[in-house]
C-alpha cells in the first residue's frame, strides 16, 4: 500500500492544499495516524459501525475539537427542562 500516494488522492478528493512543506508534511503524518486508528478500529469488528477517512483526516482530536466548537469549548448550550420544553408562539399568515 502507497501510503503518499493515499494522502494525494485524499488530498485531491477533499480538495486540500498547504500553506508549506512543513505543514504538508505535518497534516501527512496526521494523516497516517488516522489512518491507523481507523483501521485498527474497524479490524477489532466490534461495534455495530465501521470508521472512514473523511475531510478531517489530516486533523488532531484537538485541532477536530477547535474546527467543530471553536473557543468556547463547545457548541452544546447547557439548559434547563423548561428552556428545552418551552413552547414558542407560532402565528399564521392571514392570507
Amino acid at each position: 500500500l502507497d501510503h503518499a500516494t493515499a494522502f494525494e488522492n485524499w488530498k485531491q478528493q477533499f480538495n486540500k492544499q498547504y500553506d508549506d512543506l512543513e505543514a504538508e508534511a505535518n497534516a501527512f503524518i496526521q494523516f497516517l495516524d488516522n489512518w491507523k486508528m481507523i483501521n485498527d478500529f474497524n479490524i477489532a469488528d466490534d461495534r455495530s459501525y465501521t470508521l472512514g477517512m473523511n475531510q478531517f483526516s489530516d486533523m488532531t482530536s484537538e485541532e477536530f475539537r477547535f474546527y467543530i466548537h471553536g473557543h468556547d469549548g463547545s457548541c452544546m448550550k447547557p439548559r434547563s427542562v423548561q428552556d428545552r420544553i418551552k413552547m414558542n408562539p407560532v402565528t399564521l399568515d392571514a392570507s
